[in-house]
């Protein structure tokens, strides 16, 4: 962690000085038409503001992919045709389900997530976390560092002595992944603009490259949760952004 931030603010003495998204829209879509004029305060008028501009709604995933049911239904009956109960074990949001249901989408992210002991739990014991915990459901949402404390705190806590000391390590991974793209994004930048100026930039840029390749397979290992394999990946991006760095203060210029 150290190492990232030292290196963060030597690049930072060495280097130079959201449009709104519009909602996908569901014309024709029976969930939306009714659920929109439903009385506002229910529970489910409530999830329904949730999902309007929401990543899922502007992506065009509609109702029917994770709850079931069928969209073009003229009535109550036929549009909700399949729509099963939560606590329903046949449901696609059924607790133990939910992995698979975000899954069809985010392969990626479930394929990591099928390491982890949080998954280990939820088949066996069902008492694991899934998605929806840390991301929510409607209104999803990718944690930040700053908040993934709060949210792991809830089961890794003295109380439950359940390796309390995994939220802040937890936060400690988040922030070192955050410095380490800001360490190769900087040295991209800086990088070109030696380039601009005939330096030859070889050597650094694969440096920079071999740091954007850890970084991106210590995200794709965020879901199995394996944090000291995580913080493996970052430390060396980390030294691969130092080494680019340091190719560039020494590169030699190209011939004019």
């Amino acid at each position: 962690m150290g190492l990232a931030l030292a290196v963060l603010a030597g690049m930072a003495l060495w280097g130079p000085g959201a449009g709104t998204a519009e909602t996908a829209g569901a014309t024709g879509n029976a969930c939306i038409d009714c659920h929109q004029n439903l009385p506002p305060g229910t529970r489910i008028s409530t999830r329904h503001l949730d999902f309007i501009g929401s990543i899922h709604d502007r992506a065009g995933v509609v109702c029917s992919e994770c709850h079931g049911g069928d969209p073009a239904g003229a009535d109550k009956e036929s549009a909700h045709q399949g729509v099963l109960p939560a606590a329903d074990a046949n449901s696609r949001i059924y607790f133990r389900t939910i992995p698979n249901t975000c899954g069809r989408c985010h392969q990626a992210e479930l394929a990591a997530f099928t390491k982890s002991r949080h998954y280990a739990q939820l088949e066996t014991t069902g008492r694991g976390p899934n998605c929806v915990t840390c991301h929510g459901s409607m209104a999803t949402h990718v944690l930040k560092a700053a908040d993934v404390e709060g949210f792991c705190v809830v089961c890794h806590n003295q109380r439950l002595g359940i390796l309390p000391g995994k939220p802040a390590q937890a936060e400690a991974t988040l922030r070192m992944m955050d410095a380490a793209r800001t360490l190769l994004e900087w040295g991209r930048d800086f990088a070109a603009a030696a380039k601009a100026k005939g330096t030859d930039t070889t050597a650094a840029e694969a440096e920079f490259a071999a740091g954007a390749r850890e970084l991106g397979e210590a995200g794709r290992a965020w879901h199995t949760f394996d944090l000291p394999g995580i913080q493996g990946h970052l430390d060396r991006a980390v030294v691969a952004a130092e080494a680019g760095k340091a190719a560039l203060a020494t590169g030699p210029a190209t011939a004019p």
